[in-house]
């Protein structure tokens, strides 16, 4: 019996220690984590539905017919002697003769092509938001571990100057500004680690998986500064390739589309009818033909209506145009100012930094330096340091964003 509760105490124990136990990590590119936002991301399927619901409404559209044939039957009896019964069957069928189907099948295909546009502009806009979350994740997970090369740093400093019990006036002033740098230091990782825990957040959302999964991205930032195509060529690509601007003229030419159908709609329809009926020991048959007579509706207020929304859109188009254009000289400038600051940092003030520290170290140890002197020119370098991860994170975003307004490839 002892055997058994034992046997029983262990199994609930793993289970238990099963049930708690951490996730793994899930292991990230930049491209796997857009391939997964791609493929959860409530926009994008939404997107995707609009462009189903227009393809349903072309399939509408290709009715060859405006309506189902009308069929009425009746029969009837009398009391006259020698006079069977009555009855009577009527037919009939509504037929367009203006061509509107065709017309009709335009506007459900321009329907169609600026919901397919809109999703690729939905698809667009999440690549740059992903893109986006992951470099500021990465950089901020470097920034943490500079804050925390800070804290050392300061707090080395203010426990070598706490070991002198008379101090200077000059040293107890050195003493509070350690302590107040080691304030900041504190305050930085937090901060710091805030900012890295809300990025790692935006990517969980952006990928749909849920707020405890744990995530290691993997990859780094962009570096170097890339080759740009120039201003010009980069507007004439955007004009060719943004999504918006493409949802934008279909728009328009589904307002062309739709005036040419409502001019073909003003056309009265046709409807042939047949009649068959035995009538008091008659066999009668026949047929109709008939059709509105357009006296007072005429479309004359649903084109002009059409008509003031082409050129809404029109106006749209032209609007949208000069946006894009602006979007882009200023997405292309923003890229050159960002990766000027990247150079001068990566080049010159990071090196330069470095080198000031060895030679503060040789003076420390020649004791032509104080100690303070050398943490002092430490703290120097990891400022460098971290506005260099500023840099790194400014011309990573300056160049998803610039590939987001152009829509496309930002190289020559």
């Amino acid at each position: 019996m002892k055997r058994l509760t034992l046997a029983a105490a262990v199994v609930v124990a793993l289970l238990l220690a099963g049930r708690h136990a951490p996730a793994a990590a899930l292991r990230l590119t930049m491209d796997e984590a857009v391939t997964r936002a791609t493929q959860a991301h409530p926009d994008v399927a939404s997107a995707r539905a609009a462009v189903a619901i227009a393809e349903a409404g072309l399939q509408r559209s290709k009715a060859w017919l405006p309506a189902n044939p009308y069929l009425s039957a009746g029969a009837g009896t009398t009391t006259q002697t020698g006079v069977g019964s009555n009855y009577g069957m009527y037919l009939s069928q509504e037929f367009e003769i203006a061509g509107q189907r065709s017309k009709r099948v335009a506007v459900a295909n321009q329907d169609i092509a600026k919901a397919t546009a809109e999703l690729s502009g939905a698809q667009q806009t999440l690549v740059a938001a992903v893109k986006t979350a992951f470099v500021q994740a990465l950089v901020s997970t470097d920034r943490v571990g500079l804050a925390r090369q800070g804290l050392d740093t300061t707090a080395d400093l203010t426990k070598h100057l706490s070991r002198s019990k008379n101090l200077t006036v000059a040293e107890r002033i050195d003493l509070n500004n350690a302590q107040i740098q080691e304030s900041r230091a504190r305050r930085d990782i937090a901060a710091t680690q805030q900012a890295c825990d809300n990025a790692l957040s935006t990517v969980r959302r952006l990928i749909g998986v849920s707020a405890e999964q744990d995530l290691e991205l993997v990859g780094s930032p962009a570096l170097a500064v890339r080759t740009l195509a120039g201003e010009g060529d980069l507007v004439e690509r955007a004009l060719r390739q943004r999504p918006d601007l493409a949802a934008q003229r279909h728009a328009l030419d589904r307002s062309d589309a739709q005036i040419a159908l409502l001019e073909r709609e003003a056309v009265p329809n046709i409807t042939l009818s047949g009649n068959l009926s035995r009538f008091e020991g008659a066999t009668l048959s026949g047929g109709d033909v008939a059709l509105h007579i357009p006296v007072f509706q005429r479309k004359t207020a649903d084109l002009n209506e059409a008509v003031g929304e082409r050129d809404r859109e029109r106006l749209g188009v032209d609007s949208l145009q000069r946006t894009i254009t602006q979007e882009t000289l200023e997405a292309r400038r923003a890229c050159d100012v960002a990766a000027t600051d990247l150079q001068a940092l990566r080049d010159v003030a990071v090196p330069k930094n470095e080198e000031n520290l060895q030679l503060q170290r040789r003076l420390y140890e020649r004791g032509e330096a104080t100690y303070s002197e050398l943490l002092g020119t430490q703290l120097e370098l990891l400022a460098a340091r971290r506005e260099y991860l500023d840099a790194v994170q400014a011309y990573n975003e300056a160049l998803i964003e610039l590939e987001r307004v152009v829509g496309g490839s930002v190289e020559p």
